[in-house]
This record gives C-alpha cells, structure tokens and sequence, in this order.
C-alpha cells in the first residue's frame, strides 16, 4: 500500500556487470557514448588514487587506463559538456588543517583522444566533497567544505577559462550550507539537494541560473541523507544509497535504496534497493542512456568493487 510516508513505487531491473579492477570509495564517474569512466577515490588500505578506469557498456569489461596527471584525491567533481569532461577538486586525505589539502585544480579531459590540459584553478578554498553540474555549456561547482561548510556557487565558462562567482538570491531556505550534498542537471534544469551540516539534509532544491534563484523541490525520502551517489537519465535523477547522520551520540545508518525524482511530476519514486546491501560514497553515471552504479564503501569501512546496471 502506499502511504503519505512511503514514496510510490517503480518496477525496475538490475543486472550484475563486471566487478570495477579496484575496490574504491569517494570516486568520481562520468559516462560517454556507452563507456562508464570511474577516477581517484580511496582504496581497500586507505591509500589514495588517481588513477582512470573505463568500462565498455557493450562488452562488459574494464580497461585500466592507467594513472592521470591529477594528484590522488577523494571526492573529484566531474563535468561532461560535448563528450568533453571537466574534472578536478577535492581532498588530498592529508590534514583537515593544511590549506593544500583542499585541492583547486582543474582539468579538461578528451577521451576520444585520452589527453588532457590543466585549466584556470577553482576560485575558491571549499573544495571537499563541493558539488557541479553543467548547464548551457558552463559548469558549475560549489558548496563543499574546508573546515566549514559552504553554500558559495561558481561558474566556469570553458571559451574563456575563467571562474566567476554566482549571485544566488536566497529563497525557500536556498542555499543552504552543505557538503557532501547531490547534483545533477536534466533537460536543462539544475537540481541540488540532500548533504550535511551539523546532521543529514533532506532537501532539494532547482536552481534558476538564469535569474540565479531557487525553487524548492520535493523532500527526498528518509531523515535525511548525504554522500548518496547521483545520476540522470530520460527516466529522471537517481538517487543511491547514502549516509543518514543526525545525533552526535549516534553514527547514524546507511541507505540501501534507489530513489527516482521525475522533475516535470516534482515526486520522488523508491526505484529499487541495492543488491549488496546498504552504501554510501558510492559512483553512478550514465551512459547510453542507462544508468550505472557501484563501488563506494559499508557501514564497516569495507571497501566494494561492485557494479550494476539499472534497466527500467
């Protein structure tokens, strides 16, 4: 039965695919034609990555392509404009103190020719698990954390190289400071939500760029919930797995379920549950128009390598 508590339900179907060649968490992905890309994160023995592997949707197989120019990190954020990736960002896993840790690089990355060019570096010193998506051939990143929590946007314009900071008009509680929160942009429209500061938001929230305001959304599902893994596809935006936190005494759970948001009905739909189990700092991405995930860590710390594909 559905309830006023219980989102309505999806059917859909999830295939296992090739296990990644590396257990990580606090990766990033993008998707391209019918190749899943997943870079940096953290290992089974809590070293640091940079290295590129890329999955063949057709095939089922991983290529390691091997290390990148970037520094090791957790918690890049990636950008795909034209079969063109923008990438860069994140945590050195080094001190929480140390200014360096926080990493401000920015990278463009062709894969059709494997190469890529260091870019003008991000603005600003938030740079921990910061949040980007792209719009109108633009990326923008923001939010993130450096010791604080921010809710500062920026805009990265590729023809110019140059970062400038957004003017957001605040409205319904938009923008909140979070990290650690979800993003993605479909059919034009740019939604934020979910994070954490001081406990696990639920919000959600579109962003107008154009008028730089916002417009509350449906509450995700749950008490709220942050490092979920998040994707979009014809379907609408994925949300999988994450970490609820909301009590100093208590380190709180992790979610096993995969959550569908339709923008045009503005609902969300509880679209499956995770085979292995509850997750969090998981990957997710598209390509090919389905969706896929995998990767991320449990509530012990154990690393995972699993891989899926959502069919509905």
């Amino acid at each position: 039965m559905i309830t006023a508590c219980q989102p309505a339900e999806v059917e859909t179907r999830i295939s296992v695919c090739t296990p990644c060649p590396e257990a990580l968490s606090c990766a990033g992905a993008f998707g391209i034609d019918n190749k899943v890309y997943v870079l940096a994160g953290r290992d089974s023995k809590e070293n640091l990555s940079n290295r590129l592997y890329c999955y063949d949707c057709t095939s089922d197989q991983w290529e390691d392509k091997g290390v990148t120019p970037l520094q090791k990190r957790v918690y890049p954020i990636t950008v795909v404009l034209d079969d063109i990736v923008y990438i860069g960002l994140g945590f050195n896993g080094g001190s929480i103190y140390t200014e360096e840790n926080y990493l401000r690089d920015f990278w463009r990355y062709t894969p059709a020719t494997d190469t890529w060019e260091r870019l003008a570096d991000y603005p600003d010193r938030n740079t921990n698990a910061a949040v980007a998506f792209g719009h109108n051939g633009l990326v923008y990143a923001g939010f993130g954390s450096h010791g604080t929590y921010s809710k500062d946007l920026y805009v990265y314009d590729p023809q110019q190289d140059e970062w400038l900071k957004v003017e957001q008009h605040e409205r319904s509680g938009f923008p909140y400071r979070a990290t650690s929160a979800a993003a993605s942009t479909l059919n034009g429209r740019c939604f934020v939500g979910t994070g954490f500061r001081k406990g696990s938001h639920n919000d959600w929230g579109e962003f107008l760029p154009d008028e730089g305001t916002w417009r509350r959304c449906a509450t995700v599902p749950g008490g709220g919930r942050h490092n979920t893994a998040c994707t979009a596809n014809h379907d609408g935006i994925w949300l999988i797995g994450g970490w609820h936190y909301g009590d100093p005494q208590d380190s709180g759970h992790l979610y096993a379920d995969i959550l569908l948001y339709s923008p045009d009905a503005d609902e969300w739909q509880m679209a499956g549950t995770i085979p292995c189990g509850e997750v969090m700092n998981a990957v997710a991405a598209t390509a090919g128009d389905a969706v896929y995930f995998g990767l991320g860590e449990t509530s012990d710390e154990k690393r995972l390598n699993n891989f899926y594909r959502i069919e509905k």
